[in-house]
């Protein structure tokens, strides 16, 4: 990939966000980071990239648990979004271990559920799982594209 992924990280511990940012840079993931420490500041940063013809993220990483606004309510603004906002990968990560939690991100279009372990080897592996999740999303777009050229053409 020769630009970096643009990742909207929205997550309140500063501690966890270190985490995060280990995470990716151990699996050498080419990033711009833009971080929200809570949910109202993750919304307005997903309200200017519906604004922007290139603004949009490639990645969410979305904490369940944030300050003023929860993350599901952002998970679902990002969704129904007309923008290229709306495909964005999003992946939860987060503290709870919680079925309905679980069913509800899934629900509603979550990619992935991440929840924060409290082993630092396995938290690092996050990096990978979203490593390995743009890779399956690039290869899925590069194989639309790919059918979508062949039915234009004749044969």
């Amino acid at each position: 990939m020769d630009r970096a992924l643009r990742i909207l990280l929205a997550e309140d511990n500063p501690g966890d966000v270190f985490l995060v940012k280990e995470s990716l840079n151990r699996h050498l993931l080419h990033y711009e980071l833009t971080a929200a420490n809570d949910g109202e500041r993750a919304w307005k940063l997903v309200e200017m990239a519906e604004a922007s013809p290139d603004g949009s993220f490639d990645i969410v990483i979305l904490d369940l648990n944030l300050p003023i606004r929860p993350g599901l309510e952002i998970l679902s603004r990002i969704r129904s979004s007309p923008s290229a906002v709306s495909r964005s990968l999003v992946v939860i990560v987060t503290s709870s271990y919680s079925t309905p939690d679980r069913t509800a991100a899934t629900n509603g279009g979550a990619d992935y559920y991440f929840c924060k372990p409290s082993n630092l080897d396995a938290f690092l592996q996050l990096g990978s799982i979203i490593k390995q999740l743009w890779a399956a999303r690039t290869l899925r777009d590069a194989k639309t594209r790919d059918k979508t050229a062949r039915k234009g053409t004749t044969v």
